[in-house]
Order: structure tokens, then sequence, then C-alpha cells
């Protein structure tokens, strides 16, 4: 009877017996099925050179090039056994001349004059990922993600810190993430993501020396595993054709069974077995047409992805969550809710709109993006300001407000200068509760606003992001809600709207990886401790502050207040050790000896995920490793 259905559902969709029979992939079924695990948060794109291309060379040019460094003589045969012959023969009469030889032939190899982000590469930073798997060397795809959204990419390699930092992207609201398993260089782009060159220690040239690296780090193989048997992987510009990728499933396959989803791969039509892939390692292919002459466009590729980012965007997908909390009295409700639309242009009774801005405090002195000057305008045309107190200023007999999350020292402040404050998770707390009373009392049941302090400065010498993801300050507004509804004697419910439109942050809600109800519900915090000693493979501890043994109460700021020397006692961590914490708990953090940060009081964002790094003083480098932010 499902059967019958099914021939009947797709002899209407166009489908024919054939391709019902073989189980042919068809992007008009795999287009939706793909952005149902994009929401889900399951579904993990896997590229390979073929993305690169064409300002990169492919495998094969690559191996030229490398050839003609090595004055090696030019290889013969270009099947796949002549070119790992050619690649490992050419590896290693490079890595014999010397430590860097084989780096610095690699980095002149994907060198070129004229560099442009190929359009695949870019069709693919269309959509946030949170997670990226590649085999290149290269920095188009990191490059192409900070020019679409202006946030800078992490990118990791195969150190046990590295695969514990997957991890955690894995489950926690971190920065997007390029997992570099062969390696990383960063050419031939001007970007920079690796800033201690560290990853180029780990590239690796050549199928048989890849899977020699492989086996010799068990941390590595784990992880991988971790992604592929619980994310469904998307092959893009990979050819699924390298022996050491799919021993690597196979072993997978072996240990831990079939997977729970299927993977994907976008793949030129006759390329690759299509039945042996889905037969064998529940890879799904989707072909697509090359003219035959022009082999090197892969229009109809960068169709697909424009056809993938069609069917996340129409996708059935949550657009809106209300979180519920009782009263202490257990008398009434509050709701805390977050909805993927702009500020509304009407408000009903009783709702105010509440408007994000920078700038000194002093009257007439407030900044306001384009957006949120037309909300202004919209709600408080020609309205006096009225200010509150340091955070919030109110338009006079109007339903609106406007939020400045800064810090301020107020004695020196200058009123005609702008960004006297500087932008905190704590300033972000305070404003929250401070805008949540005075609404309060001003008789408002209802506060639409948006994400505080999370938008890059405006009119202001310093450009720069906040020091925190915009992420982070949704968490601290759901704390600052929480512990508004149960400390603030409220004789009425009381709801909070927040209003995001970055896919930054309303994704990490449908993907799980924020779950707001921890932050509105609970009064302790999640802390990581990383200790780094040279030589050994970093530990980690996960640490649950409460916020009232530490800070006394938790009204005198965001999250907990720590002293760096109660955690580093904690574990007996000498004194002359580095420490450094993520997120920067200021702008102009850095790194620094334990013996003089350890005094300082740190304020631990929301965010599960806060970490804390302890690094022997003998650790060669600090800032490559802050693979958080």
């Amino acid at each position: 009877m499902v059967w019958g259905a099914l021939r009947i559902t797709n002899s209407v969709l166009g489908y024919t017996l054939e391709e019902i029979a073989m189980l042919k992939p068809d992007s008009r079924w795999v287009a939706p099925r793909l952005a149902s695990l994009y929401h889900r948060g399951l579904l993990v794109p896997f590229i390979g050179a073929g993305l690169s291309r064409p300002t990169c060379p492919g495998w094969e040019e690559f191996i030229n090039r490398l050839e003609t460094a090595a004055e090696t003589g030019a290889g013969a045969g270009r099947d796949t056994a002549a070119l790992i012959r050619r690649a490992n023969k050419t590896v290693l009469a490079l890595r014999h001349r010397g430590q860097g030889t084989l780096v610095k032939a690699a980095r002149a190899a994907l060198a070129t004059k004229n560099v442009k982000v190929p359009e695949g590469t870019r069709c693919l930073a269309d959509i946030w990922w949170p997670l990226v798997i590649t085999t290149n060397y290269d920095n188009l795809y990191p490059s192409a993600v900070l020019a679409r959204w202006k946030t800078q990419p992490l990118v990791l390699g195969r150190s046990p810190m590295h695969c514990f930092q997957v991890g955690r992207v894995l489950r926690e609201p971190m920065a997007p993430a390029l997992w570099a398993i062969q390696g990383y260089l960063d050419t031939p782009c001007a970007e920079q993501f690796d800033a201690g060159s560290s990853l180029s220690a780990e590239l690796v040239v050549g199928h048989e020396e890849y899977r020699r690296v492989t086996h010799r780090e068990p941390h590595f193989r784990r992880t991988f595993a971790e992604v592929y048997r619980n994310r469904s992987l998307l092959f893009v510009g990979s050819g699924l054709q390298e022996q050491y990728l799919l021993d690597l499933f196979s072993e997978i396959r072996e240990f831990y069974g079939p997977n729970g989803h299927l993977h994907f791969a976008f793949a030129p039509k006759g390329e690759l077995d299509v039945d042996f892939l889905l037969r064998e390692f529940q890879i799904a292919v989707v072909e697509y047409d090359v003219p035959k002459d022009d082999p090197a466009n892969h229009g109809d590729r960068q169709e697909r992805l424009r056809e993938l980012t069609r069917a996340i965007e129409t996708a059935p997908a949550p657009s809106r969550w209300d979180y519920q909390l009782e009263h202490p009295t257990r008398t009434f409700h509050s709701c805390f809710s977050v909805e993927c639309s702009p500020l509304p242009e009407t408000l009903a009774d009783g709702s105010c709109v509440a408007v994000s801005a920078g700038g000194a405090h002093g009257e007439g002195s407030l900044r306001l993006s384009p957006p949120m000057r037309k909300v202004i305008q919209t709600h408080a045309l020609g309205a006096k300001l009225h200010s509150l107190d340091s955070h919030v200023v109110r338009y006079v007999d109007r339903p609106a407000y406007a939020v400045v999350a800064r810090e301020v020292n107020v004695a020196s402040m200058d009123t005609k200068k702008f960004g006297d404050g500087e932008r905190t998770l704590s300033a972000v707390y305070w404003a929250t509760r401070h805008l949540l009373g005075h609404a309060y009392k001003e008789g408002f049941t209802i506060v639409h606003t948006q994400l505080f302090a999370s938008g890059p400065e405006l009119h202001s010498v310093d450009t720069e992001n906040p020091p925190f993801r915009p992420v982070h300050a949704l968490a601290e507004m759901a704390g600052a809600f929480g512990d508004f509804v149960r400390n603030s004697g409220l004789s009425r419910g009381v709801r909070m709207v927040v209003h995001l439109v970055d896919p930054g942050v309303y994704t990490e809600l449908r993907r799980s990886r924020l779950y707001l109800p921890e932050f509105l519900g609970c009064e302790d915090l999640r802390v990581w401790v990383s200790i780094e000693m040279e030589g050994m493979a970093p530990s980690y501890h996960n640490l649950h502050i409460p916020a009232m043994e530490f800070s006394g109460a938790r009204s005198k700021a965001t999250g907990s207040t720590v002293r760096l020397d109660d955690i580093a006692r904690m574990f007996h961590i000498p004194h002359d050790w580095v420490v450094d914490v993520w997120p920067t708990p200021q702008r102009g953090w850095a790194p620094g000896p334990l013996d003089s940060l350890g005094g300082r009081a740190v304020v631990f964002t929301a965010v599960a995920g806060s970490t804390v790094r302890f690094i022997s003083p003998k650790r060669p480098s600090v800032g490559p490793e802050r693979t958080g932010e």
C-alpha cells in the first residue's frame, strides 16, 4: 500500500518507473530533504578541490606544480593510482630537503595573481553553515564566509584541542568553523585565519601519507566518526574516489553500524558509481550535467546549491519561540519570546518598542542605525528624549525607548563624543534589566526589542564588531529576563519579544545549539577549563559555577564574577602560567601571566561554553588556539 502511494505521487511529479526502481536521487526531492536536515542542524558540507577551481589548481595540476618545485621531472600517468604514486614520490623529495620545503612549495602551487573566489564557493557561503569539512589547503571558503557574513570563521585542524573544538561546534553556539583535515595554508586570499600558521604543520599531500597520519591520530578518527555517524554529509567538489576516505567510512560503518541519515553528493554525471556509493556507504549522488565541449563548466552544480538555498529559505521551520516563566507566587506567568522578524510597525495596546542605540548618554547624542531611525520615525516622530538612567532613554509620551548597552565612565563622559561606552555582555544584561523595570513601571505589558549592542559601531573610528557574538547577547537578555521575573516583585505578567533578523542567531535556536530555557531558568553557569601543557594533549574540565557562591548576588553582575585565582587554585595552576578567557571580558583583553591577571574578577557570559585556558609557560603559541571566537 505504501509503495503504491509512492508510485502515484512520483508519477504525478514526473518521475519515470526507472527512476523509482533505481531509487535515483533527484533534486526535486533532494533539495527539500537537505533543507529539512539543515534546519535540524544535521547537514554538514564536505568540500574538495573541485570547489576551489579554477582559482586554485585541481589535484592533477597541483601535483604537476609540486613536481616542478621538487625538480623530480614530470610523472607519467593521469589516472588515480598514477597520481597517488606521483604525489608520494614528490612529497618524499620535498620533505627530505628540510623543514618547511613542502609547505613553501604547496603555498607557491596555490598562489595566483588575480584572486577571485569561485562562484561555487560563493554559492555555498551564501548559506550559514556552523561546520564545513574540507580536504582543501586554501582559504577561499573562509574568505567567502567573512565577505558574506562579516564574521571571522574558525579554521580547525587535527590536533587534540581542535578535534575537541569540533565536538563543541556540533553542540554549542560557536562561530562558524572550517575543519581542514589535510592541513591548511592562508593562501591565495589576503585574509588570514590561522594567525600563527600552526595548521601548515599538519599539511599532508598524497593519499598514502594521509592514511598513515590518520591511523596515528586516534583522536581525529574518533571525532570524524562522531560527525559521520551523527550528521548528514553533503559532498561538493569532492571526487569521492580517494581510497583512504572510503576506507575511513568503511571503518566507521564496521565499528558503529549504518548511519541514521543518508549522506549526499553533487557530482558530474557518470563520474561516480552511484549504486555502489548508495549501497555500501549510504551516499546518495545527485548528478548534474557538464558540457562535453567545456568540462570546466560546473554551472549546474552552482544551480544545485542555489536550489538548496531557496529550499532552506522556503522550508517549514520554526520562526517563533515562546518560553513561559511561572512567577514565584504561582499566580501568573510571564513570557520570553523570540521572533524571526523586524520590529513591528504597529503596536497593540500596552505594548512598547525599544531600539538599540550607540553613542553617549547626553540628550541628542544617540546614534541609531538607518533601520532603527525608521522605527523611531514610525512610533515616536518628533518626540523629545528623556534619559531615565545610564542605559535607557524614553521618547516622551510615546511607547518607544532607546537602549544604550554600554559600560560608561559617567564622571569622565563627554556628551559630544560618540562611542564613550564599551560594549560588554555585562552592559547587555543590565540594559535589559533596566529597560524591563522602566517599561513595567510605566504600565507596559509587552516589550518589543532587538538584540542589544550586537552590530558594528556606527560613524565611529572603531568599526569593529563587539568582542562577543550576537548569540551571546541573546543569551544575556534571556538571563536578565529570567532574573527580572524572579526578583522584581511583579504583580502582573510581562512579555518580552526579541526580534531577530540575523540568521546566525535564529539558526542556533532552530538547531538547539542555543537552549534558552537553560538561561531563563538556571542561576548557575557552565564554564570550560582547558589545561594545556607542552608536549601533552590538553585536558578539559566542565565546571558549574553557582552565581550566589562567587558573586554574592547575581544582581551585581551578569552571570558569575569569578577571580581567575579561584579556578587556578582548584587545579593547582602555578602563577607563571598564561591565562586566557573566552568570550573576551572586554575589548582589548589579551592573554597574560596568571601573576598579573589572576586577581582580576572576570564576568563569565551566560552562554554555556565560556572557557578559561591555562597554558604552561613553555607552550610556543597562544593566539592560534583561541578557537572559540
